[in-house]
């Protein structure tokens, strides 16, 4: 039994023609037991409102009612109805994983899709998780699919940048911060500042208003998060924010072959289809003209002399991020696939099983796919949840095929990317050198080969 209630219609009450609508409606069977009824009260059923008619429901027989089809009641009479209703499910696998032991005199607050008790109201800190990155590596759509469970709500921004891009006054002085970095020397310690009981407050008000506070505090069994890409390479800056603002979340990580996430990330980032807005948050103007392997060379250079390697330290890698600017995403194409180097970070501040990790190939699969998304779902403590459609979504770079119609198997493989843009095999093998290392380092830490070069 889902949910079991009384309900009483008063005399002169009507209840229009309607259905019900919510999650448990297709997923349950509903069932009205009249304990109070008398000769005046007029049960309507049907298909359509048109096909509706009368139904009689005497005291004590239990009935079951396709709540999807349309019905109204009317009480004509001078006397109460009550009906106990209940709902129930056959497969247990759809029962809820949460129960509430409700006591004589206690409020419930009730959704179409939850049940609380008022008493626990605001329980659950917000947000309850952040998906962190990595860029192109298919946040939008672990997004995306994460809403459709019936317990998450949406923030009224996907990305919402608070903790990077739009820290409302800027409240770490960059003069402090940079004495912070040189204070490292050469190092391996990273100790984010912390914010003061007034800078949290002032800093919460403005990111909690990201997010449908009102219904998530009324509703505890409720959850919400948000999913910005550049968290994961926001160094401490962004560790020091979520550990001031979000240090309850949870962690979700997409991680995407990085040479593939390096050129898509160019296709992006170059892209001329856009608001004035939206090119300049992907940085394209600092592109213009450039070719990747042009992208490519001049990061490639910089790593060199700053010294990184896969054995960088913390604070090493830390000088790196601090040397990116804000705002704009057209950055790091290499270094964003530098995901044990960017982890390391994270992982001095967080215990490695507030995080869960998702290879993007798992995720765009109907089979592997669900099975991939019941585990985020576990991680965050949420039932199983069917996903209708696993489709990408935000895939900018739209990939054809050269020579589809050619009939050889090679011609198929070769991906061009709008414009007729190519990712030439000598990059791609030279770049797959080049992430080897990295590649190692990431599989050692997740105790598992994504199957990348190495």
């Amino acid at each position: 039994v889902v949910r079991c209630l009384l309900a009483m219609m008063p005399p002169g009450a009507v209840i229009p023609p309607h259905h019900d609508t919510g999650f448990w409606v297709p997923r349950t069977h509903r069932v009205h037991v009249p304990i109070l009824t008398h000769d005046e009260i007029r049960f309507e059923v049907g298909a359509t409102e048109e096909d509706m008619h009368w139904f009689e429901l005497p005291v004590g027989r239990a009935q079951e009612l396709n709540n999807c089809s349309k019905h109204c009641v009317t009480n004509a009479g001078q006397q109460n109805r009550v009906h106990m209703i209940f709902d129930w499910i056959e497969d247990p696998a759809l029962a809820p994983q949460r129960v509430l032991h409700v006591k004589p005199g206690d409020a419930l607050m009730q959704t179409r899709r939850s049940i609380d008790l008022r008493s626990e109201r605001g329980k659950r800190p917000f947000p309850s998780f952040l998906v962190l990155g990595a860029q192109k590596a298919g946040t939008t759509s672990m997004y995306a699919y994460l809403m459709q469970h019936h317990l998450i709500l949406p923030a009224k921004y996907k990305e919402t940048h608070y903790l990077d891009w739009r820290w409302q006054g800027e409240a770490d002085d960059p003069t402090k911060a940079e004495a912070r970095v040189e204070a490292m020397g050469g190092g391996d310690t990273l100790e984010p500042w912390e914010l003061d009981m007034d800078e949290k407050q002032k800093h919460w008000q403005h990111y909690s208003a990201m997010f449908n506070g009102r219904s998530l505090r009324a509703y505890p069994s409720l959850m919400t998060g948000e999913a910005t890409p550049s968290y994961l390479i926001g160094g401490w800056r962004t560790i020091a924010r979520v550990k001031a603002l979000a240090s309850h979340a949870q962690f979700i990580i997409m991680l995407r072959e990085p040479v593939e996430r390096a050129f898509s990330q160019y296709i992006m980032t170059t892209d001329p289809v856009g608001s004035p807005a939206q090119l300049r948050n992907r940085g394209k103007a600092g592109l213009e003209g450039k070719t990747f392997e042009e992208v490519v060379e001049t990061e490639l250079a910089e790593l060199e002399a700053l010294g990184i390697t896969a054995q960088s330290s913390c604070a090493d890698f830390e000088r790196y991020v601090r040397g990116r600017p804000e705002g704009q995403g057209g950055h790091s194409f290499l270094a964003r696939g530098f995901y044990a180097l960017q982890l390391q970070q994270w992982l001095r501040h967080f215990a490695k099983d507030r995080f869960h990790f998702v290879h993007l190939p798992d995720l765009f699969n109907p089979v592997q796919g669900q099975a991939t998304m019941n585990g985020v779902f576990r991680f965050l403590g949420l039932p199983n949840h069917s996903i209708p459609d696993f489709s990408p979504k935000n895939a900018r770079a739209r990939e054809v095929t050269k020579g589809e119609e050619a009939k050889e198997g090679e011609a198929r493989k070769q991906k061009t990317y709008r414009g007729g843009i190519q990712l030439s095999q000598s990059t791609k093998e030279r770049l797959e050198a080049v992430f080897a290392p990295h590649n190692r380092a990431l599989f050692e830490l997740l105790g598992t080969d994504l199957g990348w070069a190495t």
